[in-house]
């Protein structure tokens, strides 16, 4: 008789039954055994075709009472339905076979258990010696035959083995990996995997040289822990850059103060992980710590957070050249709504601080357009903003909070959007009926709240004088 091994069938487990209908209660990869009591009550033909399309992996028919050897035409059916029969002598017991099929089963779960903490052990053996994540798809390789790359959440490729994806194909990665659930096809040949225990846009994606019909469940076992430790490498790097935040918001305040020293300039940018060499672009962020990390690694280089005020700074020294679009572009792509003011590129402590003076500034403008209007770059501002990067921050700052002061701290007490009013009014040119409908409020609403402007601010926004003073006011940043 032809067994399941024989066969290269898989048991996976041992049912025992002698029912006259026993297909509802079989299992894929089963070993189905039964004394014949069935034979007889029921067309064999019938019984062994339950057994196959309920997926049984093999038949084990035991010899003696009632069948002293297998009846002709189970051996006849089971040859029809290619379905691997057992022989079973009377003295086998059905539990002795059972015992057996599980005890297999525990070895082999065993075996894979210490197959995993092995690996497991050598990634982070790999990681703790800083050999980075290259070393991760070297173990990939050699654990499954298979060519892989990491690409960036910005679309760069950081570490690949054999054949890294194309200038197209890298970016693409990224772009999908932001946008739809992982793991996928990006392209005949290239499948894409996100981490187990975080979003994709924060991790890098690991792009695998296969289709999915080519990687089997031992490959997958091996890339899900591969992913897994690029994660644990990644939130590393978060932790490295958390720990940092208190060095780089000093940095920013004395860029503000002005008067920092070459050397002063330098080791500060080098103690936050950038080149003082290169130059460093300022983008300032309405956005959670978090969501900006995630954007501006998009960016495809080295940056710094520095939280200020009620924004986030980045100090970004990116790959390409338009830092500002690559993480409004990504924050979209990963459904947020951005607000971003970048600066201009800048060199040394003087530009660098004007390019942070411009990024607060673009930033102030921003918050005042309409939801898809709020990404300001510094050759957006007109000259009244480079205007105020020249003058004393604190004399700015005293300013702001004579004119905006009362105004800020009314909405904060009564839970109003008076800020929010005031500005969409000045960027609809004073019109009441547009700042209504820009608000999705009634347009007496709108003068209800503008007049109380008027009163906390003492300005009344129909003069010239007067309206120029609050628009300014709004350009300011905040302390």
């Amino acid at each position: 008789m032809a067994s399941a091994v024989e066969q290269g069938r898989e048991i996976r487990s041992v049912h025992t039954t002698d029912l006259q209908q026993p297909g509802r209660y079989v299992l894929p990869g089963e070993l189905v055994l039964t004394n014949g009591l069935w034979h007889g009550e029921v067309p064999t033909d019938v019984w062994i075709s339950e057994l196959s399309q309920a997926g049984a992996a093999a038949l084990g028919f035991g010899l003696g009472t009632p069948h002293g050897q297998i009846p002709a035409d189970v051996a006849d059916a089971c040859e029809r339905r290619s379905m691997p029969l057992i022989e079973i002598p009377e003295d086998l017991s059905f539990v002795a076979i059972s015992d057996a099929v599980a005890a297999a089963h525990a070895e082999d779960q065993r075996s894979v258990f210490r197959e995993h903490l092995e690996r497991s052990r050598t990634m982070l053996r790999g990681l703790s010696e800083g050999r980075g994540i290259e070393f991760l798809l070297h173990v990939l390789r050699n654990e499954t035959g298979l060519d892989a790359a990491l690409v960036s959440p910005g679309g760069r490729v950081l570490a690949a083995t054999g054949r890294p994806p194309s200038s197209e194909q890298a970016p693409r990665a990224a772009t999908i990996a932001r946008r739809r659930s992982l793991p996928l096809e990006i392209e005949p040949g290239l499948t894409a995997f996100g981490s187990t225990g975080h979003t994709p846009q924060v991790a890098p994606v690991l792009v695998v040289r296969a289709t999915p019909s080519e990687i089997d469940d031992e490959a997958r076992i091996v890339i899900n822990q591969v992913t897994d430790y690029v994660e644990l490498e990644s939130g590393w790097r978060r932790s490295e850059r958390q720990a940092l935040l208190g060095i780089a918001q000093e940095f920013v305040d004395l860029l503000r103060a002005g008067g920092l020293s070459p050397q002063g300039f330098a080791a500060r940018a080098v103690a936050v992980g950038l080149d003082p060499e290169r130059p460093i672009t300022i983008l300032a962020f309405a956005h959670d710590i978090g969501e900006v990390a995630a954007a501006l690694e998009a960016t495809g280089g080295p940056f710094a957070l520095a939280p200020h005020a009620d924004s986030v700074i980045a100090l970004a020294q990116p790959t390409g050249s338009n830092a500002l679009g690559s993480a409004a572009a990504a924050m979209a792509d990963m459904g947020g709504h951005p607000t971003v003011g970048g600066g201009g590129a800048g060199l040394g402590a003087t530009e660098v601080a004007r390019s942070l003076n411009e990024a607060v500034a673009a930033l102030n403008l921003a918050r005042g357009r309409a939801p898809g209007h709020r990404v300001v770059g510094h050759r957006d501002l007109g000259s009244h903003a480079l205007l105020l990067a020249l003058l004393d921050p604190e004399v700015l700052s005293r300013f702001r909070e004579q004119v905006l002061g009362p105004v800020e701290r009314w909405d904060l007490d009564h839970g109003t959007e008076l800020m929010q009013t005031l500005r969409v009014f000045l960027m609809n040119g004073g019109r009441w009926r547009a700042t209504a409908a820009n608000l999705h409020i009634h347009h007496n609403t709108a003068r209800y709240r503008l007049r109380r402007v008027e009163l906390l601010t003492g300005r009344h926004l129909d003069e010239v004088a007067d309206r120029l003073d609050v628009q300014i006011a709004l350009f300011v940043p905040l302390p």
